[in-house]
């Protein structure tokens, strides 16, 4: 369903973009995780598009990039010791930690698990593509380090950052998304992206 009904649509709809010679997209509206993961991985950056991304707090822009020598955002990272069969565990959390829920949702232990929290809110574009680039750089190290084949990606935060991460999500192994189902207290696999 996640592929006919959305990922087809949005990829004619980036063909179609691309094909007019439009690459700069203005994107506004209110989506679940998934949805605005997948939005953001159809119009990536590798494909020639930037975003301006609409906030309640002003637009982001995924080419307002961090200077040379600004201080990172205060992440916290979690390193795995091993894979969860040939799958990379990603947990990212804005706000709220998504690894900390993750053994008693869906069974999988805290060594298996990237992962990656910020305690505070992300107020700007520069922070969203600062935190975005730490995010990508760590997972693609990970990937490397451990072999992994695919990775099951589990994200808790606003759908502004999960566009932007969706946009920088290049040359990744194939990525399952995960929704928490709040009233089932679940992870629930969504998009392959």
């Amino acid at each position: 369903i996640w592929a006919e009904q959305l990922l087809g649509p949005l990829d004619r709809t980036a063909r179609w973009l691309r094909a007019h010679a439009m690459s700069r997209v203005a994107l506004s509206g209110s989506y679940r995780l998934s949805t605005a993961l997948a939005v953001g991985w159809s119009l990536r950056s590798a494909h020639g598009f930037e975003l301006e991304i609409q906030t309640r707090a002003g637009s982001w822009s995924t080419d307002d990039r961090p200077t040379t020598g600004e201080p990172s955002p205060p992440w916290r990272i979690h390193q795995p010791s091993r894979l969860e069969g040939d799958a990379l565990i990603v947990t990212v959390g804005v706000l709220r930690d998504p690894s900390a829920d993750l053994e008693a949702s869906a069974g999988i232990a805290a060594e298996a698990v990237l992962g990656l929290h910020i305690p505070e809110a992300i107020a700007s574009g520069r922070a969203a593509q600062a935190s975005v680039s730490l995010v990508k750089r760590t997972v693609d190290t990970a990937v490397a380090r451990l072999g992994a084949r695919q990775i099951r990606l589990y994200l808790a935060g606003p759908a502004a950052f999960a566009v932007a991460l969706g946009h920088r999500w290049n040359a990744m192994p194939p990525t399952q998304l995960h929704e928490y189902v709040t009233s089932e207290r679940q992870y629930e696999p969504t998009a392959l992206l």
